[in-house]
């Protein structure tokens, strides 16, 4: 479908949008897990907006790039998107509030929201996975169920570990999400492996491995800095992250002033048509 230049136009401002509300919230938390910020929750406020406008984002996108789409299907995306942040906004509020000792409760009352949200993923891919299962995309179906186990253990791992010192170590808690990265690194090479078959110009690397390869260094900074060099500070964690989000910046960049110079290429070849007939 061609999307007109002020609906692109909009969608890329709200996705540099979001993309500095995160990189820039990644940033101030760290400063705020440093104490150069004294307060964690003033901290995650430009990652709040950055949850306040993804959803904004997502309608759009879905209503008017994706019309043909089932209405059904638009909704349920939609109210998934729109619950998920709410759970997010809600889960860094609580947290942030404990770290300050704003708020006295247990890390089971906080986490309550990401556990809602998880339970929200879980009937999102109940409703997807036949539709994946049937397109003959058995990778992603099962990649999405892989990552919902990883990440819901490394929650109820994590809690446990907070509230009552089981597990001992927070390394433990992260086993579980080692364990999706590696089964989605080993899915990803035998897939590329057999489509290479086929056609051997497709490229092995991509951005969704990359995104996913990460969180591999992410995972060996973070045990550093608990377990070995704790006097590194917490800035350093988001090297990983911060890498990520400026490759996904320029690969966007590239994209829209890609588009935009088809858009102006496209006009000037109209108006010399019409030149040519009048």
């Amino acid at each position: 479908m061609t999307i007109d230049e002020k609906t692109f136009s909009t969608l890329h401002a709200l996705k540099i949008s979001i993309w500095v509300g995160i990189f820039v919230g990644t940033i101030t938390f760290g400063c705020g897990c440093d104490k150069i910020i004294s307060s964690y929750t003033a901290s995650i406020i430009p990652l709040i907006a950055a949850f306040i406008i993804l959803p904004i984002t997502v309608h759009m996108l879905l209503y008017r790039v994706c019309p043909n789409m089932r209405t059904l299907s638009k909704q349920i995306i939609i109210a998934s998107v729109y619950n998920l942040a709410c759970a997010a906004i809600i889960f860094a509020f609580l947290g942030c509030l404990l770290l300050d000792e704003a708020i006295d409760i247990p890390w089971a009352a906080v986490f309550a929201p990401v556990w809602y949200g998880m339970a929200i993923l879980l009937l999102f891919i109940i409703f997807m996975f036949p539709g994946l299962i049937q397109s003959g995309n058995n990778r992603a179906a099962f990649l999405m169920c892989t990552w919902w186990i990883g990440v819901m253990a490394l929650t109820i791992l994590w809690v446990c570990h907070l509230d009552h010192g089981t597990p001992s170590l927070f390394i433990y808690c992260w086993i579980p999400v080692l364990c999706s990265v590696f089964t989605h690194i080993i899915a990803y090479a035998r897939e590329r492996i057999i489509l290479r078959r086929a056609n051997p110009d497709l490229p092995f690397k991509s951005r969704e491995l990359f995104c996913v390869f990460i969180l591999i260094p992410f995972s060996f900074v973070t045990m550093m800095k608990l377990y070995v060099l704790t006097w590194l500070p917490a800035l350093f964690l988001i090297i990983p992250i911060a890498k990520l989000m400026v490759i996904w910046l320029f690969l966007e960049e590239k994209a829209h002033w890609g588009w935009c110079k088809g858009c102006c290429e496209s006009r000037e070849g109209k108006e010399k048509k019409y030149e040519s007939v009048s």
